[in-house]
């Protein structure tokens, strides 16, 4: 029998996500590097686009062991096409939206000058449709059934909790070329019309198990927190307003980005401080050294560019944090005259600020996780609790202190499982005889 299977995924983008377009750099008048800009990859005609060839590293990578099956090999053993094929998408969006980023100057604390970085992301919500063809349909039922539980996920960003996809819709309809109805209809039909409701049908979905975090905890707001969104409001001059960065519900956030440069500069530290191994993910700019990449902290957080010269995911995907209950309000300051001692003309400015609100830090894996690591990261939001490091801007100003919304008990009780667990990991010991060795 001469058949062919249509099946379409309606995915739902549940964060942040899209496919980067190449970066351009963002330059002043006098030709000094700002930082750089990432827009989303679009059509001709200026829509963001998904590329099929992207949905397809995801379900490859979903498939294991069956994806040659499905998506054809290249050994010579045994080379073979691709029995699915990948027709196109549709990206159905009404916006876009930009986050703005730095890294942070180890050495200061501040904002390092260079890496600002602004990218254009696709809101959570958007519906992205995938359209597949299937020329062997004895795996019809075999690629429905990957087709369930695939978590899909498009561009990159994924350790800051972006691209991650729902399924909404499965639809999968059948023509048999054998028959003179599917002829006709292979021979003047063509492209969306083949997935059209009159010749599919749905296929009833699973309700996903929810993945278990590594770590889940719980915040409440202290003295205010603010993080921006790299934009003003223009009022008028002085009047300017520095607006928080937000859901697409309105609700003040801390980006997955913010949580992760900010507990992996702490892990670090830990490591430092018990005499253990942690690089620093920033190039050495007198030795040119990249970060190791096989530490702890490269592991757990990921390498740019470890010293065999390629880029290493980490194991670790940080969520954006909503701050439910948010209390905004509108801080003003006024930078003060170093030689008279007062206010400073026209330097008054103005910035949101969360005075209070709760929040929750959900940190997922993408493989398993040491338990060294699990309690590194605890260690590092006990420092956060106890007022060592704060979270946001203007942290030696009084803002961006969080506390665990735990009892004293229950923090007690982290502290101790996590120092008990990362001295007993071997953490420790391997680096002290590595150390040994070399001497």
């Amino acid at each position: 029998m001469t058949a062919r299977l249509f099946v379409s995924v309606r995915l739902r983008l549940t964060s942040p996500g899209g496919i980067a377009a190449p970066e351009l750099l963002q330059q002043d008048d006098d030709g000094l590097l700002l930082g750089t800009a990432l827009p989303l990859a679009r059509t001709a005609e200026g829509i963001p686009r998904v590329p099929a060839t992207s949905l397809a590293g995801s379900l490859r990578a979903h498939l294991g062991d069956r994806a040659e099956t499905f998506l054809g090999g290249a050994t010579e053993e045994s080379p073979h096409p691709s029995a699915l094929w990948l027709l196109g998408t549709r990206v159905d969006h009404d916006e876009t939206v930009h986050r703005t980023r730095t890294a942070i100057d180890r050495e200061r604390g501040a904002a390092a000058a260079g890496p600002l970085r602004r990218s254009e992301h696709l809101p959570a919500g958007t519906r992205v449709t995938a359209y597949f063809r299937l020329d062997d349909v004895d795996l019809g039922d075999e690629l429905i059934d990957a087709l369930l539980s695939w978590q899909a996920t498009i561009g990159g960003g994924r350790t800051i909790g972006h691209g991650t996809c729902a399924i909404e819709e499965i639809r999968r309809g059948q023509l048999d070329l054998d028959t003179p109805s599917g002829r006709r209809a292979w021979l003047t039909r063509g492209g969306l019309d083949l997935f059209a409701e009159e010749h599919t049908e749905v296929v009833p979905l699973r309700t996903p198990e929810p993945p278990e975090p590594v770590l889940h905890l719980p915040w409440s707001v202290v003295d205010g927190l603010h993080i921006g969104n790299g934009e003003v409001e223009s009022r008028g001059g002085q009047n300017d307003v520095a607006l928080l960065l937000r859901a697409p519900d309105g609700a003040p956030v801390v980006p997955g980005s913010t949580w992760k440069g900010l507990l992996r500069s702490r892990c670090e530290y830990i490591l430092r401080s018990l005499g253990a191994a942690a690089c620093s993910p920033v190039v050495d700019l007198d030795t040119k050294r990249p970060s190791c990449g096989t530490c702890l902290v490269c592991r757990a957080f990921g390498a740019a560019a470890p010293g065999d010269g390629a880029s290493r995911r980490g194991l670790l995907v940080f969520r954006d944090s909503p701050v439910v209950g948010a209390e905004v309000v509108e801080q003003r300051h006024v930078a003060l005259d170093r030689v008279f001692g007062g206010a400073r003309p026209s330097a008054l400015y103005c910035r949101q600020v969360v005075r209070s609100g709760t929040l929750d830090l959900t940190v997922d894996a993408l493989g398993p996780v040491p338990p060294a690591v699990t309690a590194l990261l605890t260690l590092a939001c006990l420092d956060i609790h106890d007022g060592l490091l704060g979270v946001g801007t203007a942290t030696t100003r009084g803002l961006g202190t969080l506390r665990l919304t735990h009892d004293a008990g229950a923090v007690e009780a982290l502290r101790a499982e996590a120092v008990q667990t990362l001295t007993t990991s071997g953490v420790l010991h391997a680096t002290a005889t590595s150390e040994r060795s070399a001497s």
